[in-house]
């Protein structure tokens, strides 16, 4: 087995260096992400802060860290998401790549797992989709209650898979 030292550097201007190659992102934005379906915020489960804490939907609060996404856009065209409270990654776990994988918040590596395509939908939605597994982010059962866990699941279209991704 061989290891591989790899060096990450954020300048102030935002450029990404992994292990010398550069990776440009944008300015950070900053989102409250709104499940179509239910109304309600991508929030990470009590506002934990530690790594592997589950994300589920919540009542949009004001003030609340949990519910807000700093949003970096990567050269490949992928975003990074970052919870405000925490400053870690939005992560499909353990890079699974079956449906109902439990999406979680963990340390940022920037690895495909907790890279995600945010593609546009006809009623000005957007779908998240797992750079690693082509699977979106999915509120599971298409729940409508506080708690609903977020996973990754086959993108079929459904309201549950559709987000708005509000200016926090």
């Amino acid at each position: 087995m061989f290891l591989r030292t790899v060096t990450i550097t954020m300048t102030v201007a935002g450029t990404l260096t992994l292990g010398g190659a550069a990776a440009q992102a944008t300015a950070p934005t900053h989102y409250k992400i709104v499940a179509k379906h239910s109304g309600k915020c991508l929030d990470v489960l009590g506002g934990r802060t530690g790594h592997g804490a589950p994300t589920h939907q919540w009542t949009c609060l004001k003030g609340v860290d949990s519910q807000i996404w700093e949003a970096r856009r990567f050269d490949d065209g992928a975003y990074v998401l970052i919870a405000q409270h925490s400053k870690r990654c939005l992560d499909v776990s353990h890079a699974g790549r079956e449906d109902r994988v439990p999406v979680v918040q963990a340390n940022c590596r920037f690895t495909d797992n907790q890279r995600w395509w945010i593609k546009q939908n006809a009623d000005g939605t957007s779908r998240l989709i797992a750079k690693h597994s082509g699977k979106c982010l999915d509120v599971a059962w298409a729940e409508h209650g506080n708690g609903g866990r977020i996973v990754q699941s086959r993108c079929w279209g459904g309201n549950n898979q559709r987000w708005q991704l509000k200016n926090a």
